[in-house]
């Protein structure tokens, strides 16, 4: 009553591994609200997984069932939430339902969504909480699930993860290492004309070399597929034989009509038929789109996100072939697909259910760290600015977290350059500064942890280098000289928020400089990992709480 009357309630799908029979007919996927109502309440499937693609945002009915959910324990540390979801097991109706079910590993998926919102969308909710069954107690008149968070669906990670936690440390002082008042952090200049109150222009800004909305030029983009090489990469499906499961249930049921082969494909990947006789509904030499995939195989649909296309007959002799490979190349802002590594013992060596590191492989500047990715530039780059991604829409384990980035003038002797703590989100490009690279024929990029310490083939989606640097000065200050010309400017302090070639954006000034106005600015820090990487500031990783590379065994 009290949802009804405050204009929200709560629904909650949840994931069955098989159909059974409910009140409201048979379906593998419960949509249960918390909102009385005899005919049902008419909202919108979840637009993340693990809701299947095809069925994302579809209009659906939940039923009402008494059902409540509490927080009954959180680890800011690990992000392992756990929630006790509790509801009625009073009637026949609702105990024979429970009794039908196999609980242990099942999604849940809460989310608030209104009521009151004339033509509300998909899109007009909060996702609450995502995760998955631990345990369950039925009793005679109610069920109590157990649930671990799995954090996957949410825009959250915990507090103490170093991208989110300040550095301990202030730049420059005793325990930060970093010497304030060395010549490379600390500069007088003078200041050019055109300024204004919020860029200071001057032509002794020559630590960036970049302009204002552009990198440059992409050094890897130009290069030949084969300057790019891997410690392992996997093809395509080329004429790669497969089989057919054909289900004897329609979809909306488990299971449905499956190519099975191994593979590392992504939902909406292309891929076509060969072979002697064709399963009934595929035409040879025709793309589909895969959908619902797992390592061992997939349906397939007419469009991507579309419906499985329903197969009654397997073929004959059939092959299948993906339209692209997950080749080291694949990383090029050229290509569509992107690199995975082939060979599991790259991955580490599995000791009692954990990837290790081998001992040859050990240490923080290893550049025999797998796996990794190498770019042959074929003469001497700088590259100080380089662009990184992971995978959209994949699951956050899944996800490259910490990488090494090293270079080497004869592909033998690799100097160290930096790290870079990747965020949990994929699709997005995450800028990794090296103001002080050197300048080297061949580059390489080393992944030295993922969000999990699980086994996955799936590496970084785009990357991308570019000689121009930018932001040396950034976080850091500008002081005018007490006895600039400029009187209003005298004494004054402001931040610097970026820098580029030639000029520094800095905090509203009252007045704008003028030409020949004489000023000192210092080079500050974000005090997050990756700004103390950027610096080369090693040292103060003992500012930190916890480091990326022992979250997790690997």
């Amino acid at each position: 009553l009290a949802a009804s009357q405050s204009g929200w309630c709560e629904v909650y799908d949840i994931y069955l591994s098989t159909a059974i029979s409910t009140p409201w007919g048979t379906t593998n996927i419960l949509r249960l609200t918390d909102l009385p109502s005899g005919a049902g309440f008419n909202f919108f499937t979840p637009t993340i997984s693990p809701e299947a693609v095809g069925t994302q945002g579809d209009a659906a009915v939940y039923y009402f069932w008494p059902i409540k959910r509490q927080l009954v324990k959180s680890d800011g540390k690990t992000t392992n939430d756990k929630m006790q979801i509790s509801a009625s097991n009073v009637t026949a109706e609702f105990a024979g339902m429970i009794a039908a079910v196999i609980w242990y590993d099942t999604p849940i998926v809460i989310r608030k969504v209104p009521i009151s919102i004339a033509g509300a969308t998909a899109d007009d909710c909060a996702v609450l909480w995502s995760g998955a069954v631990d345990s369950v107690r039925v009793t005679e008149k109610m069920i109590a699930l157990e649930c671990s968070s799995d954090f996957a669906s949410l825009t959250t990670t915990a507090p103490r993860e170093n991208m989110h936690t300040h550095c301990r440390f202030a730049w420059g002082d005793d325990q930060c290492t970093a010497i304030r008042f060395l010549a490379a952090h600390y500069k007088a200049k003078t200041v050019g004309s055109s300024s204004t109150t919020t860029v200071v222009k001057s032509a002794d800004f020559t630590e960036d070399a970049s302009a204002v909305g552009s990198f440059g030029t992409d050094l890897v983009n130009a290069l030949a597929d084969g300057s790019i090489t891997t410690s392992s990469q996997r093809s395509g499906l080329s004429a790669t034989s497969c089989k057919f499961y054909i289900s004897t249930r329609p979809y909306g049921s488990v299971p449905t009509d499956r190519c099975n082969v191994k593979n590392n494909l992504s939902d909406g990947d292309r891929v076509q038929f060969g072979g002697t006789t064709a399963p009934s509904g595929l035409t040879f030499g025709t793309w589909y789109y895969v959908r619902d995939r797992d390592r061992n195989g997939f349906s397939i649909a007419a469009t991507a996100g579309g419906t499985p296309i329903v197969l009654t007959t397997s073929g004959l002799a059939v092959t299948v072939t993906s339209e692209f490979g997950w080749e080291g190349y694949q990383v090029k802002s050229s290509k569509s697909s992107h690199w995975a590594f082939a060979t599991d013992a790259d991955w580490g060596t599995e000791v009692n259910g954990f990837y290790q590191i081998p001992d040859a492989q050990a240490g923080l500047e290893n550049a025999a760290l797998k796996p990794y990715i190498q770019f042959d530039f074929g003469s001497a780059k700088q590259p100080r600015v380089w662009r990184v991604s992971t995978l959209a829409s994949v699951a956050m384990e899944e996800l490259v977290r910490l990488i090494s980035i090293f270079s080497s003038t004869d592909n033998s002797t690799w100097r160290h350059e930096t790290y870079f703590e990747i965020p949990p989100v994929g699709g997005v490009l995450y800028d990794v500064l090296i103001p002080t690279a050197q300048s080297a024929r061949y580059w390489r990029i080393c992944i030295r942890s993922r969000w999990a310490s699980s086994l996955y083939y799936k590496m970084l989606s785009k990357v991308y280098a570019y000689e121009n640097s930018r932001h040396y000065w950034a976080r850091g200050r500008i002081t005018f000289a007490s006895n600039t010309t400029t009187v209003a400017l005298r004494g004054i302090s402001r931040r610097v928020i970026e820098s580029y070639s030639g000029e520094a954006h800095v905090a509203a000034l009252p007045v704008a400089p003028a030409s020949g106005d004489t000023f000192v600015i210092e080079r500050g820090c974000g005090r997050t990992f990756n700004h103390c990487c950027e610096r080369q500031n090693w040292e103060n990783f003992g500012g930190f709480l916890d480091l990326p590379f022992q979250a997790v065994v690997r």
